[in-house]
């Protein structure tokens, strides 16, 4: 009978020590990076405007196929259209990103959440600032080389009132 117990003790205790080693790499990591986006800013008066932004991006990984993540980012250039500069003041978020790891360093994935973003149009000397909250959904991928995620994205940031802000980034991540 103590043989039993004491075989079923150490069994129990292999099992459940060696599941995290058989757990996917990115369970419970962390993660930081930057992207760099070629969007579009679309109005009312139906003036497409064409903007570059940087962005910064921290998130955490709940599970293999989820994570959570915030980002924060400003515009890098400005566009002039119809005599009207437009520019991105500051854009923020929060999504969840949910995906499939078809491979060990290819992942997929889907992100919906809500985005906030800041923009400026300027006329002869006259500036008008606007900000607009909305939710946001996309398609991206990243590809896993030597401890660092290349990652490339397409967001709806904004679509309301009027304005869209929508595009495609590239950029990186790295775990820790």
């Amino acid at each position: 009978m103590n043989k039993h117990c004491l075989a079923l003790v150490i069994m129990s205790t292999a099992a459940l020590s060696s599941q995290p080693l058989l757990a996917d790499s990115t369970h419970g990591h962390r993660y930081v990076g930057a992207s760099v986006g070629f969007m579009d800013i679309e109005n009312q008066s139906n003036n497409e405007a064409s903007i570059n932004h940087i962005e910064g991006r921290a998130g955490g990984y709940v599970n293999e196929f989820l994570a959570f993540e915030a980002r924060l980012g400003t515009g890098l250039t400005d566009d002039t259209v119809n005599a009207t500069d437009f520019s991105l003041r500051y854009s923020l978020g929060a999504y969840i990103r949910a995906g499939f790891p078809v491979h060990k360093q290819v992942f997929p994935y889907v992100v919906l959440g809500f985005s906030r973003a800041g923009f400026e149009a300027k006329t002869a000397g006259k500036s008008d600032n606007s900000a607009e909250t909305d939710s946001s959904y996309g398609i991206g991928i990243d590809m896993e080389v030597v401890n660092l995620s290349l990652t490339a994205e397409y967001l709806d940031m904004i679509d309301k009132n009027d304005t869209s802000f929508s595009g495609f980034s590239v950029g990186f991540t790295t775990k820790f």
